[in-house]
């Protein structure tokens, strides 16, 4: 079901799961905007034209929650993480073509935009750096849980946040430690990379909490109370804003809904 606004402080489209469809658990861009994805917790999958709000595919791949997606090589296809810790690969027709399984629930997906075959994968506490070509692993462990991990938007770099407020930068193609900040820790939290990919921010369900640009040792504080920046919409959902690759659109969702909005 689709709902069209047309004031320019709400969203764009609220695209709402079917009542069987369990509560909506992640959502995904594809690689050139032109489609959104999302998972439920009773294991469908959805992707909807961005431009039209259409349901374009809707499908059950499994019977346990799908935690985590995100559109894989190059967008050729789609790569889901459910709660019993596999990640599936699924074609055009959202048919299962390679498994990769894992110890805990895989809750975070997050595919590199220009790095063919690279990825990150987060289990519980630890975060797998993954390059399907020559199918080498690096295991991250953190002391914490880990709540997001995000690729900037020119595929450099990778942020990693954690539950006890820890917050890493990593430089993708040297593997190596950048940057690590400390901002206050949280149940749940997200990452979001400015669009010229020269700071990112910390959001929880009120708002964002710092910037951090790359350059500097310190955080940017946003003023008391957490207010939006503008470059970032007062958004429905609470859920994490993932940001479309052309930067105009900003995607996040409820329970129930997925929501879209210019960024």
């Amino acid at each position: 079901m689709i709902r069209a606004f047309s004031s320019a402080s709400a969203p764009i489209h609220s695209l709402t799961l079917p009542h069987n469809a369990g509560h909506l658990c992640d959502v995904a861009w594809s690689p050139q905007g032109a489609s959104l994805a999302a998972v439920s917790s009773a294991g469908w999958i959805f992707v909807w034209d961005s431009s039209t709000g259409e349901l374009l595919h809707q499908k059950q791949v499994a019977r346990t929650p799908l935690l985590s997606i995100a559109w894989a090589r190059q967008g050729a296809c789609l790569a889901v993480g459910c709660q019993k810790g596999m990640v599936r690969m699924l074609d055009e027709r959202l048919t299962v073509c390679a498994t990769y399984p894992f110890d805990s629930p895989v809750t975070r997906i997050a595919w590199a935009p220009h790095i063919v075959g690279a990825c990150v994968i987060v289990t519980g506490s630890c975060v797998t750096i993954l390059r399907e070509n020559d199918r080498t692993t690096r295991v991250l462990h953190y002391q914490s849980a880990v709540l997001d991990a995000t690729w900037s938007g020119d595929g450099r770099h990778i942020a990693i946040l954690c539950a006890n407020g820890v917050l890493e930068i990593w430089h993708a193609r040297q593997s190596c430690l950048i940057r690590r900040f400390l901002t206050e820790p949280m149940a749940d939290g997200s990452l979001l990379w400015d669009q010229a990919c020269r700071s990112i921010m910390v959001i929880d369900s009120v708002g964002p909490l710092h910037s951090y640009p790359l350059l500097r040792s310190h955080a940017v504080p946003f003023s008391s109370p957490p207010t939006l920046p503008s470059s970032v919409p007062r958004m429905e959902g609470g859920g994490r804003p993932v940001r479309d690759p052309s930067g105009r659109y900003l995607a996040t969702a409820n329970p129930h809904a997925v929501f879209l909005y210019q960024a």
